[in-house]
């Protein structure tokens, strides 16, 4: 094993030369690579020595480079069969479809969401209002998410979608 790594290790030398710079100078690095082979194992594990790690798009397949705190699942490269949108784009859209299909909470929040924007829209309900349901309203959804995914019991599930259903539809 160590050979293997032995062998796959990138070779370069480092120089350091003086650059003049704003009046003054500065030391710098200066590396050269043999190959470009080479240079590209450096670039990498710089990059990831940096937080940057590499992360294969579930959309597409490609690579992209994940950066640090980022929690992206999805590239920013043209979707397949797209002609604008990207990876990112579809991806996001995709699970968001899944869970309207998958959870009625999610589906009466919807529902309730266009309602309320609707009637902001015509005038009838003020931004402030609008934007203070939508915290509320998306507070008891993740309540109500929260405590369906610690029950199995089908009648408490019903009773606990029925409270939401009231919830957000009260103004």
């Amino acid at each position: 094993m160590y050979q293997q790594l032995k062998q796959s290790a990138a070779t370069c030398s480092i120089n350091y030369d003086f650059l003049p710079l704003k009046g003054s100078i500065v030391l710098t690095e200066r590396y050269t690579f043999p190959t470009l082979r080479d240079f590209l194992y450096v670039e990498l594990g710089r990059a990831i020595l940096h937080g940057n790690a590499p992360k294969q798009c579930r959309l597409c397949g490609g690579w992209f480079l994940h950066k640090q705190g980022d929690r992206a699942i999805y590239c920013e490269r043209i979707a397949p069969g797209e002609t604008e949108k990207t990876c990112r784009e579809i991806g996001a859209r995709a699970v968001f479809e899944k869970k309207l299909q998958n959870e009625d909470s999610w589906k009466l929040y919807k529902r309730a969401y266009k309602k309320y924007y609707a009637r902001y829209m015509k005038g009838n309900m003020s931004q402030a209002e609008f934007k203070d349901w939508g915290e509320q309203a998306a507070a008891e959804r993740d309540a109500a998410l929260e405590q369906l995914k610690a029950t199995a019991d089908a009648a408490l599930r019903a009773s606990i979608t029925q409270k939401l259903k009231e919830d957000l539809n009260r103004l």
